[in-house]
């Protein structure tokens, strides 16, 4: 799988030679390996955006954070999109009609579900609610079935700006907090009493050269190296990558 960011999203999903790219705030396309376009999801039969967000953000919300996590290659045919409207979907493929289907829409996840990890071992989703207009956000996890329907296990409070997370070590996930400066680490499983393993806050003495983007440190990624023994988080604010080594027992 790649993921371009920027204002069109596009996730090449290998497993099924099938190209998703939402290329306007109303619809998802999907083309077969030829480019060739095959038919396309209107975005209208998810739930309405947040009326209180403003135009602009609901154009981001749904041009650059309609995050989709492929589940395993033997069920290549199923998705999951979160959406700003506070839902998590569930999204079936059909690759004989090319067909791409609203199967289901789970609400519970916070103000602004955002970055979706899937953990096949464990056949979860974590979810992170992005939510800047508060102090505090969240951190779901989500259980999936034989048929990938799922149900929220737990939700967890976090740090605000929870823009992404990743599954690292012998059983934790951590979270990248853009608005709030912060790289938060739990243990898993995740309950509603989950508190942070740790809290790692970062600052700058000066704004970096782009003073409305880099006014402070904005983790905007948490991920592994290939050897898992590595976490990295590449930070806009500070324009800088930050590399931690795991320790496996205490996670941190």
């Amino acid at each position: 799988m790649v993921w371009m960011g920027g204002p069109r999203l596009r996730w090449a999903c290998t497993q099924v030679g099938v190209v998703f790219s939402l290329c306007s705030p109303s619809r998802l396309l999907y083309r077969t390996p030829s480019l060739r376009l095959h038919n396309s999801l209107p975005l209208q039969s998810l739930p309405p955006l947040n009326p209180s967000f403003p135009q602009q953000q609901q154009k981001m919300a749904v041009t650059r954070f309609l995050t989709l996590a492929l589940a395993p290659a033997a069920h290549a045919a199923s998705l999951y999109a979160s959406h700003y409207s506070g839902t998590v979907n569930l999204l079936t493929f059909n690759e004989s009609t090319h067909a791409l289907t609203l199967t289901q829409a789970l609400t519970a996840f916070g103000t602004m579900p955002a970055w979706l990890t899937w953990d096949n071992t464990n056949r979860k989703l974590y979810c992170t609610d992005e939510n800047y207009f508060s102090s505090t956000a969240s951190l779901s996890a989500i259980s999936a079935d034989s048929s990938f329907h799922i149900s929220v296990d737990a939700k967890t409070s976090t740090p605000s700006g929870g823009v992404a997370n990743a599954v690292y070590g012998p059983g934790y996930v951590a979270v990248a907090h853009y608005q709030s400066s912060k790289v938060t680490a739990f243990a898993l499983p995740l309950t509603s009493a989950s508190k942070p393993l740790q809290e790692l806050t970062f600052t700058m003495s000066a704004p970096g050269p782009n003073s409305a983007r880099q006014d402070a440190p904005h983790p905007h990624e948490v991920l592994t190296d290939p050897t898992g023994a590595y976490l990295l988080a590449p930070d806009l604010g500070a324009d800088l990558i930050r590399i931690w080594p795991i320790n496996p027992a205490p996670g941190s």
